[in-house]
């Protein structure tokens, strides 16, 4: 897994979960490598405190609890994607993870008269793609 993983970032790709979602160390928010993440989990494992994988790894005793029982960092990788270049990235384009049989599923919901997180709910993704895709689709228009 590590060499996969190594690859993929020597190529510029990113990892992702199951609804396309970038995860691990290449997550805008990450402040750990996954290699440090790794780390917490075995400490923990070999029976050292909370408090002392803090000390060791210079992280918060919260940061710790939080990489142990799953509230951070418990995504699964899925697949990698092409890291997009933001130059390039065309503002009107709706988000990757929407496929354009999803975009035209979310017009249909919304002219049924279903609110964006109803959209959203039935769907499985989140408020913010349905936003987008329409946010997109009005530029389109109006271009």
């Amino acid at each position: 897994m590590m060499s996969l993983q190594k690859s993929a970032r020597s190529h510029r790709l990113l990892a992702v979960n199951d609804k396309g979602y970038v995860i691990g160390e290449q997550h805008h928010r990450a402040r750990l490598t996954d290699h440090e993440v790794d780390l917490v989990l075995e400490l923990r494992a070999a029976g050292l405190s909370q408090e002392l994988v803090a000390e060791k790894m210079e992280i918060s005793r919260r940061t710790v609890r939080d990489i142990e029982t799953g509230k951070t960092r418990a995504q699964t990788l899925k697949d990698y994607r092409p890291k997009t270049d933001a130059t390039t990235t065309d503002p009107c384009r709706p988000r990757p993870w929407l496929s354009p049989a999803q975009r035209q599923q979310v017009r249909d919901l919304r002219a049924g008269g279903l609110s964006q997180a109803q959209t959203a709910k039935h769907m499985g993704i989140t408020r913010s793609a349905v936003r987008g895709a329409e946010r997109a689709d009005r530029r389109k228009t109006a271009a």
